[in-house]
């Protein structure tokens, strides 16, 4: 039976998670699938880096030329015309300030290089986003501006664009 009391529940949640690692694991595996294709972004497997580049490309184009006028960014300056390992995608203005924007087709940002670029956008006093791009570039996108290091579109946001998820 299962608990009233919210803390309880919690606690036989968390002991069943710690019996039973191999269907956590495997649940969790089928949720990130299902998030990863209501997104539209397959599995990597199989694929080349220069597919991913040139798809990362497209995306970032896309958002150049439509997303990011849309949402009130000017003055966009394209740092990836210099080279596809920049930290940043655009520096460009936005409410009066010069903003640092990286583009990402994932639907959740690696926490390792968002803690990166958040250290070096407060050392040089620019605020910092993130943009997500759904890879169909179908017009679904997700702009944040990261206060903690893991981010990724909600789920919330992911259920309102796409039927597949519960």
């Amino acid at each position: 039976m299962p608990y009233r009391d919210p803390e309880k529940a919690r606690e036989q949640r968390r002991r069943w998670a710690k019996a039973h690692p191999e269907k956590v694991r495997e649940s969790r595996r089928k949720y990130e699938d299902k998030l990863r294709r209501a997104w539209g972004s397959p599995r990597r497997e199989g694929k080349g880096g220069y597919y991913w580049r040139e798809r990362a490309r497209k995306a970032e184009q896309y958002a150049l030329r439509e997303i990011l006028p849309k949402l009130g960014f000017t003055e966009i300056y394209d740092c990836s015309r210099l080279s596809n390992q920049f930290f940043w995608d655009f520096i460009a203005t936005y409410q009066n300030q010069r903003v640092l924007i990286d583009v990402t087709t994932r639907w959740r940002a690696n926490p390792g290089a968002i803690k990166k670029k958040r250290e070096l956008a407060k050392a040089l006093r620019m605020r910092f986003f993130v943009l997500f791009v759904s890879p169909l570039l179908d017009g679904r996108y997700y702009l944040v501006e990261p206060k903690t290091n893991s981010i990724r579109i909600p789920a919330s946001i992911m259920r309102a664009n796409n039927r597949m998820l519960p």
